[in-house]
C-alpha cells in the first residue's frame, strides 16, 4: 500500500505558494534574516520512488536536503540544523504522512507532522511543528 500511495508524488515539484510559513519558521527557530531571505527563495522538491524506499530532494538556494524514507517502519533523517529525527511515514487515505520526533526549534525539540497531498493537480504539504501549521503549495515540472 505504501508504495502505491507514495508513487502517486512522484515527480519534479516547484513551489508556487504558502501560508504560514513565517510563523512556522519562527517556531523553528530560524533567525530574522533567514526566514527572510527564505521567503523569497524558489523551493524545488524532487520525489522518487525506489523498491523499498521514497526519496526526497528539497533545493533552495539557501540549503539542500537529501532523504530516504522507507515505506513503512522508522528511520533516522537530518533535519534543517543537522539534527537527527525519528521519521516514519503514515498513509491517510490518498495522503502520505511524515511525522518526526526531534526536529530543532530553537533550543527545543519538538514533534513535526508533514501531510503530503494531491488537489487539483498541485502537491500541499501541510507542516505543523509544536502546534503552529505552515503551507507550501507545489506545481509539477
Amino acid at each position: 500500500m505504501g508504495k502505491a500511495v507514495a508513487e502517486k508524488f512522484v515527480g519534479k515539484w516547484k513551489q508556487e505558494s504558502t501560508d504560514n510559513i513565517e510563523e512556522l519558521n519562527t517556531k523553528l527557530g530560524f533567525g530574522w534574516a533567514t526566514r527572510k531571505i527564505a521567503n523569497m527563495m524558489d523551493v524545488y522538491i524532487e520525489i522518487t520512488c525506489n523498491a523499498d524506499s521514497i526519496h526526497f530532494s528539497t533545493k533552495t538556494k539557501l540549503k539542500n536536503m537529501e532523504s530516504t524514507l522507507p515505506y513503512t517502519g522508522s528511520s533516522d533523517q537530518k533535519g534543517f540544523s543537522d539534527e537527527t529525527i525519528a521519521t516514519t511515514i503514515t498513509y491517510e487515505g490518498d495522503d502520505m504522512v511524515i511525522n518526526g520526533k526531534g526536529v530543532k526549534c530553537g533550543d527545543k525539540l519538538e514533534d513535526s507532522r508533514r501531510v503530503f497531498s494531491l488537489r487539483d493537480g498541485k502537491l500541499h504539504v501541510i507542516q505543523t511543528v509544536g502546534g503552529v501549521t505552515g503551507t507550501r503549495v507545489l506545481v509539477k515540472q
